[in-house]
């Protein structure tokens, strides 16, 4: 069978792959803003099962928010195991507040020290005090009653009183669980200092991913058309790969920040090599060159899309929900990468650079 004679860029079957991906770009812009952040950027308490026997969700629910929880997430899996269960829920308010208590004091101790070092602790007094009266609200919040005069000892009791209000938050927490799930669970805490750190440093390598690209492209081909056309294709992969994030609820995790990563490396990878292909091989049509690169880069994404179809079937089954959301993620932006490469970059390519010689 001669496979070249659907080259679909000998005449405008290529029209149709370009409006699929148009199609996923609208349908990802319109589902961005509905990105949930899981409770590595949010802040929050996540509880993690794995047990024999299902739950009644609705009532954990419903328990939770009577016991001060906000919006609550609980999630059930049936797995090769038994069941999966995930409950999430944002700080409480008091955990919130004895988290600000406990910033506002560092923040007068390292005034204090200021006045301390240039020698007048005296002027620094009311500073001190003030550090004072902020232990004594966040003291109450943990249920303490202990005594502290120096900056040393009310930077431990602060440091104390927070992690006994941690604990108490988590036991009342544990307390509603262990009446559905039982005692067989993990608990963490994200405090809101925690998740603005996992934000920032996000933050950072994302900015470092996106300049190492625009640099590695642009000294690759050293000309702005072909540049622009590569880079358009990788970013029309992480926009499907984050609409997908918010048309399916998958929360923005570190998990699913690593798999949006992992979408650039592969993005560019059939991005160059289409580029490559149309502008640094020998004579030829440059159509003919497209239909090449496309049957090579076609091969290797849909590589991609087996390996990570058996991670996420795996994942499925027994709800491994960090392997789930980076096989979800992937699979969503390597579908995406079919399209955006081949149906938008290639034909950026050919009509901008080569021309569309028909």
């Amino acid at each position: 069978m001669d496979i070249d004679k659907f080259n679909i860029y000998r005449g405008k079957g290529y029209l149709v792959v370009t409006a699929i991906a148009l199609l996923f770009l609208v349908v990802a812009v319109v589902n961005i803003p509905h990105i949930r952040r899981g409770v590595e950027f949010t802040g929050g308490i996540l509880a993690i099962a794995d047990i024999n026997h299902s739950i009644d969700v609705d009532a954990l629910k419903v328990d939770l928010e009577q016991h001060g929880y906000v919006a609550p997430s609980v999630l059930q899996y049936k797995t090769a195991y038994g069941y999966h269960i995930e409950v999430e829920s944002p700080l409480t308010p008091q955990l919130i507040k004895g988290e600000e208590l406990r910033d506002d004091i560092d923040a007068l101790l390292k005034e204090y020290a200021d006045y301390a070092n240039r020698g007048k602790e005296s002027e620094g007094k009311p500073v001190l005090d003030k550090a004072l009266q902020k232990l004594k609200e966040l003291e109450s919040l943990a249920g303490l009653n202990e005594t502290a005069s120096t900056p040393l000892d009310i930077q431990e009791l602060s440091t104390k009183s927070l992690n006994t209000l941690r604990s108490n938050e988590e036991a009342r927490l544990s307390s509603i669980l262990e009446k559905y799930i039982g005692k067989i669970f993990s608990l963490e805490t994200v405090t809101p200092m925690l998740s603005k750190s996992f934000a920032e440093k996000v933050k950072a390598a994302g900015i470092a991913s996106a300049v190492l690209a625009v640099i590695f492209v642009f000294v690759v081909f050293k000309r702005f058309a072909p540049s622009l056309a590569v880079l358009t294709g990788a970013t029309s992969d992480i926009l499907i790969a984050l609409g997908f994030l918010g048309l399916t609820g998958i929360p923005l995790t570190l998990a699913s920040f690593a798999a949006l990563l992992m979408l650039i490396g592969y993005s560019l990878d059939t991005d160059v090599l289409l580029a490559m292909r149309i502008l640094k091989t020998g004579k030829g049509d440059p159509r003919d060159k497209a239909w090449e690169a496309l049957k090579t880069g076609s091969t290797m994404t849909l590589t991609g899309l087996l390996s990570f179809t058996v991670l996420f079937v795996v994942a499925l089954i027994l709800r491994i929900s960090t392997y789930y959301q980076i096989g979800a993620v992937v699979l969503a932006g390597l579908v995406g990468d079919l399209f955006a490469t081949w149906g938008i970059n290639a034909v950026v390519l050919l009509h901008a650079i080569v021309g569309d010689k028909k």
